[in-house]
């Protein structure tokens, strides 16, 4: 099976390596940031990333509360055509203004999913949702 590239943007160290280590026992190959800051270096290089994992809040490394989203944010110019799945202890998504809802956000930053991290079914949603992004089944990218 050909190696699946995933950035995963996550400040906490214990976190970001079961992250990685879970999805290379899977065939995604990963590559990591600490923070929306470095991630998009790493998008810069070009590395062919095909999906992105990110923390909503990655201020434990000097980031933002609402970093991951604020990466996604910057991503529509930049980056539009990588799926990015959110992963939060707290998963909230609220609309960007008062005339956009929550959805109409989420479809229009490329975010394919929010998972809640504290769930007892995370691993294999998370999973299944980056093997939905490779297989052209994601239904909210970019």
């Amino acid at each position: 099976m050909a190696k699946r590239k995933v950035l995963i943007v996550e400040d906490n160290p214990r976190l970001r390596l079961h992250l990685a280590l879970l999805l290379s026992e899977h065939g995604f190959e990963c590559v990591e940031s600490s923070n929306e800051a470095d991630a998009r270096i790493v998008l810069g290089l070009h590395l062919a990333i095909g999906a992105i994992i990110a923390d909503i809040d990655l201020s434990e490394t000097g980031g933002d509360s609402n970093g991951g989203i604020l990466l996604a944010e910057s991503l529509v110019e930049t980056s539009p055509k990588i799926p990015i799945v959110l992963i939060s202890q707290t998963p909230q998504f609220s609309p960007g203004s008062a005339v956009e809802t929550a959805d109409e956000r989420r479809h229009r930053l490329g975010i394919h999913a929010v998972l809640d991290r504290t769930d007892e079914r995370f691993r294999e949603e998370l999973v299944a949702k980056l093997n939905e992004i490779f297989e052209g089944r994601a239904t909210n990218a970019r």
